[in-house]
């Protein structure tokens, strides 16, 4: 008797072969450096009257984007440990800290309700306290250092979660004349804010996309010029960049898959063609399910051909596999044949970026410099008060 196997569970008289993929072996991620690219963005802030002197007006916007240190990079996180994963699945955590945050912007300041406008560049990076701690005597040991847990979900990559601390520092300068404005959160007093992103981050073992971290790379971590040390370099975790169906067993599905037995396949050895006028999906190249008897499908394919149940076929899609490639096919073919179905009449798209996975394959996520610009813009307006207070009761005085 033919055998019908369905990954989930299948039972059926007589030969039974079921189609359960083995537990994927972990891969490890070793520490290194994980870089962003910010694009532009208004950061929408309220900076009170008189910040940036007197009769100077509120500022309710200031233009930022990245402003690069490396390879288009202009954020840089550090994965302090090595994650060992067990395999798939599987999740580990390790330390992580942020060593450089490099914005630029312009803000337009005007005075007494409009007039004398005048132009203001605006430079944003970490504060001296993530340089010397020892410096900010509000900080406990530790607190500026966060956590990463990483959950392994297929072969290729997965999500993480993140806990990451920053304190920022911000750099006034007027374009025409002036001296700069500094201000430091952290020598302000402050503790760090928490950028947490609202859902857990993919991630993949490939460079899909994602900007490399050349090792050894100085870093100027709080803008005064001096060197702060050296980057990790990038590991084999790129974050921010996923493939576009994860799954620990690709081929954990209902799709029927239809297998011979050991008896019907010594047949076929034999040149004797089984299954008779059972009628079966054949998936034949380039990635046509075409409804026919078993033999029929034997014969055009060959005895490497794949079956699925009949009426198990579907619209053609893109077929994403574990090694990268994409195949346009029948569902039911590409499930059985161990690839993620992209959806009917979906398209694959080649690899334009050379990362050996095609694009269609990969999904792409705001980065986390993208959600830091939210928690910077708290950060400034938070400061600006405490910057505006501080500076009202020195004149008072």
């Amino acid at each position: 008797m033919r055998a019908v196997a369905i990954a989930r569970l299948a039972v059926v008289a007589g030969a039974v072969s079921v189609l359960v993929a083995a537990p994927a072996a972990g891969e490890d991620v070793f520490r290194g450096s994980d870089g962003w690219k910010t694009g532009p963005s208004t950061s929408r802030v309220v900076i009170p009257a008189d910040f940036f002197g007197p009769g100077s007006d509120p500022v309710s916007s200031i233009d930022l984007m990245g402003d690069p240190v490396v390879n288009g990079i202009d954020t840089i996180i550090e994965r302090r440990d090595d994650v060992a994963l067990a395999g798939c699945p599987s999740d580990g955590t390790t330390a992580i800290e942020i060593v450089a945050l490099s914005l630029q912007g312009t803000v337009t300041v005007t005075y007494n309700g409009g007039q004398d406008p005048e132009a203001w560049d605006v430079r944003v990076c970490l504060s001296d306290c993530h340089v010397d701690p020892g410096a900010c005597p509000q900080l406990s040991p530790g607190e500026l250092v966060g956590s990463m847990t990483i959950s392994q979900e297929c072969t290729g990559g997965g999500t993480f979660t993140s806990t990451l601390p920053v304190l920022p520092k911000y750099i006034f300068t007027p374009v025409v004349g002036g001296s700069d404005m500094v201000l430091d959160l952290g020598l302000e007093g402050q503790h760090p804010e928490e950028l947490v992103p609202p859902e857990p981050v993919k991630w993949t073992h490939s460079s899909a996309g994602g900007p490399a971290v050349p090792a050894g790379h100085p870093v100027d971590s709080n803008c005064d010029g001096v060197d702060d040390g050296d980057t990790l370099g990038s590991s084999n975790f790129v974050s921010g960049v996923g493939l576009a169906r994860c799954t620990c067993n690709p081929s954990d599905s209902t799709q029927e898959c239809i297998t011979l037995t050991p008896e019907e396949a010594l047949f076929l050895s034999h040149g004797v063609l089984p299954g008779g006028t059972d009628v079966v999906g054949c998936c034949l190249p380039p990635g046509f399910c075409k409804e026919l008897t078993m033999q029929e499908c034997l014969t055009q394919g060959g005895s490497d051909v794949v079956m699925v149940s009949p009426g198990k076929c579907g619209t053609v899609g893109a077929c994403c596999f574990p090694d990268g490639t994409c195949r346009e096919m029948a569902p039911g073919c590409c499930e059985c044949m161990g690839g993620d179905p992209l959806g009917p009449q979906t398209r694959c798209l080649g690899d334009l970026n050379s990362d050996g996975t095609d694009d269609a394959c990969q999904e792409f996520i705001p980065t986390v410099s993208e959600w830091g610009l939210v928690v910077l813009t708290l950060f400034l307006l938070a400061g600006a008060k405490i910057y505006f207070g501080r500076r009202s009761a020195k004149s008072v005085a």
